[in-house]
């Protein structure tokens, strides 16, 4: 064998090994997407229906609207307007966002009593902890330690927040 024909196999032979090496798809991807497939299938099953989540939607369809329109008073600071946008969403499940947003939004000068009422109102809710660690981190880099203490009472919390 020639030196040109061992690099021409030497070529041949590293093309085929750099191509199994970066294979995008594996030997299996029919099997792999042909499973995707039925288990995309079979959750879909199990949604509500287009007219259950039409239903659905059209309930929240004006809430949702005032909760867009408080949230943009919020954020603009217009007290009144807020609080009038505010008492017409008793019932929208997304209220507890809206109150965080107003409590974090002023935590300056929020009092401890209207974080535990908070709290106590949103305990369900994700964002109960969220709003009660940024109200604890606000309190403490304000030196405010009667406030954390008459907030975090009966409260476990973490490591971090209890240092």
């Amino acid at each position: 064998m020639s030196w040109r024909a061992a690099i021409r196999l030497k070529k041949r032979v590293g093309t085929v090994m750099l191509a199994g090496m970066f294979r995008c798809t594996s030997p299996n991807f029919r099997i792999v997407a042909a499973l995707c497939l039925l288990s995309i299938t079979a959750l879909s099953a199990h949604t509500p229906s287009a007219e259950r989540s039409a239903e659905l939607s059209d309930a929240f369809a004006d809430e949702r609207i005032i909760f867009q329109s408080a949230v943009k008073e919020l954020r603009s600071g217009a007290g009144p307007r807020y609080e009038s946008r505010r008492a017409a969403l008793n019932n929208y499940p997304l209220t507890p966002y809206l109150d965080a947003l107003a409590i974090e939004g002023n935590l300056h000068d929020v009092t401890s009593d209207s974080v535990r009422a908070f709290v106590e109102s949103a305990s369900n809710s994700p964002v109960a902890a969220r709003t009660l660690r940024s109200v604890v981190r606000h309190k403490t880099a304000d030196r405010k330690w009667q406030t954390v203490i008459d907030v975090t009472d009966g409260y476990e919390l973490s490591t971090e927040l209890q240092c």
